[in-house]
């Protein structure tokens, strides 16, 4: 017996037999009720049955083959109204045919299909995720950042769609989503009565609907119009009132500021100069000064960790830091100055980040600074033109608070003004020659100093002899002096104090022994 005829029994009948569903236990009238409705859906031949049961309501959608509907002969249809005990039945004949609603006549509401209780679930998740916090992915260290919202505040909304009105209330309250805050945002989200894993939370939160941003850029781009009031040379004159120092300052500033606002631009240069604060007193101020040239945003992206025994991680906070400190720069031993000045001028980068399984192109964001307690810190003259020395007049103003927005805003306005944000060669010859009052005399010069003195060509007592036979007389004199530089920075030493000739029988150098 198909679920059809059943029904019409149950008109020609008109009525049903009384159940005793009364008289029986709450567990067994829902069982027998579930099993009816089974045994009725099991009974439709060729159609379809469709039963929703929630909030105390249970609805029917019953559909059957057309050639089955007209083998009945039941008119133009039936309609039945029973009671829950089988204790009432109302039965009435249709008296004209129902039209079909044609696909035009559906409303678009109801051509939508209900979404699964997963679709539900997620559409909840993110619903309280959006009214109750701010997520942003730092690009610079490849991490989601969170802020709570304070209840019915819009402001994750306009985070959600990339609108970054808001970000300067938040910037504050910004924080890594770590482990710890993840599991503290799952715990909430199930507090609000929405069940979810906190695997769907990590899910959305590491996720590209995550709106990006870069702190460097984003602090520019926020920045207000310039007043015109020049605020960069008097930052320059808390160190010193040399002119050269004030304009050379001036360049590297320009320099900071302009690699921080193109980064991902190849065709511009790395800031490859460092302004070296110096000073035999300590106490003056000179790190403090360093560390605030950031802006409070910014501050994360200040450190005077660097280490050149460790490349990869030196190379790694190229990428990550917006500013580097070389504090204590003359213990940095000479035969890592190359190294050094190699990664100064590092434009491209190519790292592979924490968790990361292979290496990705990073643009290097991060400029240097310096500070010294020792006047004599530099080693290599031809490479003292990346080094700005300055020493410190005396105790450095470092109470006087900055302000940041529009110190930042006239070197926006005269980058984007077309200004030179690199050192011409006469600038770099300029301040080559000013550091020689800073250079430091390697045991092997004051040696070389000692034994031999440079001379004209063929003057008398003077002999024509290669680097080669030089290091070797001054290595049978004192060993010891040459213990840290070899046969081919002993060359390039010579290269740098003496005038060096070429012949057919090699480069020389024409020297008197010193008696």
């Amino acid at each position: 017996m198909n679920l059809f005829t059943s029904l019409w029994r149950l008109w020609n009948a008109k009525q049903l037999p009384t159940s005793a569903a009364a008289s029986q236990p709450e567990t067994d009238v829902t069982d027998r009720m579930l099993s009816g409705i089974q045994r009725l859906c099991a009974s439709l031949p060729q159609g379809e049955a469709e039963v929703w049961l929630r909030n105390g309501e249970i609805t029917f959608s019953v559909k059957w083959a057309a050639d089955e509907a007209a083998a009945t002969n039941i008119g133009n249809g039936f309609y039945f109204l029973l009671n829950g005990q089988n204790e009432e039945v109302k039965v009435a004949e249709l008296d004209q045919d129902i039209p079909e609603k044609s696909d035009e006549t559906i409303p678009s509401a109801a051509k939508k299909e209900k979404p699964s209780r997963q679709q539900t679930l997620l559409q909840q998740l993110l619903d309280y995720l959006r009214r109750h916090y701010a997520f942003r992915y730092n690009r610079l260290t490849d991490q989601t950042e969170c802020a709570a919202l304070p209840v019915e505040n819009d402001a994750s909304k306009k985070l959600s769609t990339g609108e970054y009105l808001d970000n300067k209330r938040h910037t504050d309250y910004y924080q890594p989503v770590d482990n710890r805050l993840l599991n503290s945002i799952s715990l909430a989200v199930l507090q609000a009565g929405i069940p979810c894993w906190d695997r769907d939370v990590k899910r959305y939160v590491d996720s590209a609907n995550i709106p990006a941003y870069h702190p460097f850029t984003d602090y520019l781009d926020h920045l207000p119009a310039w007043d015109g009031v020049d605020r960069v040379t008097p930052l320059a004159q808390r160190i010193s009132h040399q002119p050269l120092w004030v304009n050379s300052f001036h360049r590297w500033m320009l320099a900071t500021t302009a690699q921080w606002m193109h980064f991902d631009d190849p065709t511009k240069r790395a800031n490859s100069v460092a302004p070296l604060l110096v000073s035999p007193r300590q106490g003056l101020g000179k790190s403090t000064f360093c560390r605030m040239l950031l802006p409070e945003p910014l501050q994360r992206y200040f450190t005077e960790s660097f280490d050149l025994t460790n490349p990869g991680s030196a190379e790694q906070k190229l990428a990550t830091f917006g500013l580097i400190n070389l504090d204590e720069f003359d213990r940095l031993p000479a035969n890592r100055m190359p190294q050094l000045k190699n990664l100064m001028q590092l434009e491209r980068l190519h790292i592979r980040r924490a968790y990361k399984h292979s290496g990705e192109p990073l643009p290097r964001i991060a400029s240097f600074i310096g500070t010294s307690n020792r006047r004599d810190l530099l080693t290599d003259r031809t490479g003292s033109r990346r080094f700005i020395c300055v020493e410190v007049e005396g105790m450095i103003d470092c109470t006087t608070p900055i302000e940041y927005e529009q110190l930042y805003a006239q070197l926006k306005h005269e980058i984007l003004h077309g200004e030179r944000t690199w050192f011409s060669k006469e600038e770099e010859a300029t301040i080559q020659e000013a550091n020689e009052a800073f250079y430091r005399t390697t045991p092997a010069e004051d040696l070389l100093g000692e034994s031999f003195a440079f001379a004209e060509p063929n003057e008398e007592g003077a002999y024509l002899l290669s680097a080669t036979q030089i290091y070797t007389s001054l290595k049978k004199k004192n060993p010891a002096a040459l213990q840290e530089c070899s046969p081919a920075a002993f060359s390039k030493l010579l290269a740098q104090v003496g005038q060096r000739v070429h012949t057919r029988n090699g480069n020389g150098y024409w020297v008197k022994p010193v008696k």
